[in-house]
């Protein structure tokens, strides 16, 4: 039996909290549904099960304890870096003032 052959490409990040160097790919369209109906959900339990389950999808021979030790702002770091690499690398913000007078 063959290793599987990825067909994406892959990069590579470096976690803010320890420095080390983690491989990743891109993720796909069914990924970005999962996070999206966790999301419409706004069950956070729901959100942090599909936000585990992208992560463990998308990289690349990770190592079984590294859901247990990042940190927050590490998982907000490679959900930033899969959507940089998967979609594009701005994002578009729009706020709304509530003191202004329409």
């Amino acid at each position: 039996m063959t290793l599987p052959v990825i067909q994406q490409p892959i990069f590579e990040t470096t976690l803010p909290s320890t420095k080390e160097l983690i491989t990743f790919r891109a993720f796909t369209v069914k990924e970005e549904k999962i996070l999206l109906r966790s999301i419409a959900t706004n069950d956070p339990k729901e959100m942090n099960m599909a936000m585990k389950q992208i992560i463990s999808n998308c990289l690349i021979n990770p190592e079984k304890d590294i859901l247990k030790r990042v940190t927050a702002f590490d998982v907000e770091w490679l959900l930033a870096q899969f959507r940089c690499h998967s979609i594009e690398p701005k994002i578009t913000k729009e706020y709304l003032c509530k003191n202004e007078v329409e």
